[in-house]
Parts: C-alpha cells; structure tokens; sequence
C-alpha cells in the first residue's frame, strides 16, 4: 500500500500558530512573534545549553543581567504590524560548535518558562532557499 502524505498549500514557513526559531550559519538567531508571545516578549534573554539532550534554551532576562544578550525587534516594512525579533547567538554557538552550513528553522517550545529547540528534531520545511527536510 502507498502511503501518501496530503499536501497543504500552507508551508510550515508560513504558519504563524507555532513558535520558531530560525539559526542562521552565522549564529543570528530569529524568533518569531509566537515565540517571543512566549517569552512574555523579554528585552534580552539568555542561552541555555543542553548538551546531552542537544536542546537550546532560551530564558527570559532583563537587558543587563548577567550572561543576558538584548533581543531586537524591527520592523521589515514600516507600515506593518509585523515586526522580527533576533539575537546574536554567534559566541554561544561557537563555544558549543552548533554553526551549521546552512541556516534552519526550528519549532520550539515553552516547557516552563525556557523555550526549547531541539536540534535532534529535523528542520522545519517549506524554507525555500534554506534547509530542506
């Protein structure tokens, strides 16, 4: 028997109703607006590592906190509500040798008040240019 897989018009990319985190090869992280929602929408947080379960964290913090990285928010077009929210994770994915050769999107969640990225899970698809699954 075949087993197909429905198609959706509707690339995970697109879909605003999960939190995601994109990792770029640099080490630029970008979250989405879910997931800064999640975050209760923090001026900095700060990065977690789990290295035997391979899980990113993220914390929430306070601009000026210790070990804290300042989360920035910008708008792509001035005129829309929709805004991108990044941080710059380079030293953190230096030190812990987590720079891909691609950038990739993750789904994350809130367990707690750490959002997780559980980079044992694939990328999500539907990215284009970037990392397919």
């Amino acid at each position: 028997m075949v087993n197909f897989e429905e198609f959706s018009p509707v690339s995970e990319r697109r879909r605003r109703d999960i939190e995601t985190v994109t990792i770029s090869k640099k080490g630029m992280l970008t979250l989405n607006q879910k997931a800064v929602d999640a975050l209760e929408r923090p001026d900095a947080i700060m990065f977690l590592w789990a290295a035997d379960e391979r899980i990113i964290g993220l914390r929430r913090a306070t601009a000026g906190d210790r070990n804290s990285y300042v989360v920035r928010s910008y708008a792509n077009n001035p005129q829309s509500s929709r805004r991108n929210h990044s941080v710059s994770g380079t030293l953190f994915c230096k030190r812990y040798n987590l720079l891909a050769d691609k950038t990739r999107r993750y789904r994350a969640r809130l367990v707690g008040d750490v959002l997780h990225i559980d980079l044992k899970e694939a990328p999500l698809s539907g990215m284009g240019s970037l990392e397919r699954t």
